[in-house]
């Protein structure tokens, strides 16, 4: 006879939030497995408790300060499982900025990608994409000043 157990929390967000996260990483009938489980991505918690242990305090302040439809789970590092220490409770906007497809780019020992290197610097991300794709230095795209009116992309 196997023991249930009951937490209560079955119809909760929180915990739907994990059986996503398991259905990732070992449901192969789930879209999204390739992208994960498919990958090799596992789910370190070996039980909902483990993972409300983990995560649930930090959940309920992040719910706090953003809402809680804007709260969702986000690895940190991509190539890495789902554990306490790959995870963070993050808005759709921060999790949209740490995908694979988003490039980093690391300039004095700041790594930030090029959104953030746009917001940092006050400038479009389309002006940091045009100055690379024309063939600009990295140093001379994030210090070089735009100027109204100029032509900000061609080299000289």
């Amino acid at each position: 006879m196997t023991k249930h157990v009951y937490h209560g929390m079955y119809n909760t967000r929180f915990y739907w939030i994990y059986r996503r996260i398991i259905d990732r990483c070992n449901n192969p009938n789930v879209k999204s497995y390739y992208r994960y489980g498919g990958k090799g991505i596992k789910c370190l918690w070996k039980n909902f408790e483990k993972f409300r242990n983990d995560m649930y305090e930090s959940y309920l302040q992040h719910i706090k300060d953003f809402g809680e439809r804007n709260t969702t789970i986000d690895r940190i590092n991509n190539s890495k499982h789902y554990c306490k220490k790959n995870c963070r409770w993050a808005t759709y906007k921060q999790q949209g900025g740490n995908t694979s497809r988003v490039k980093n780019i690391t300039f004095n020992g700041k790594t930030l990608n090029i959104s953030e290197w746009a917001k940092e610097l006050g400038v479009s991300q389309f002006c940091i994409i045009r100055r690379l794709r024309v063939g600009w230095s990295l140093e001379r795209t994030l210090t070089e000043k735009t100027s109204p009116g100029k032509n900000q992309f061609f080299k000289p």
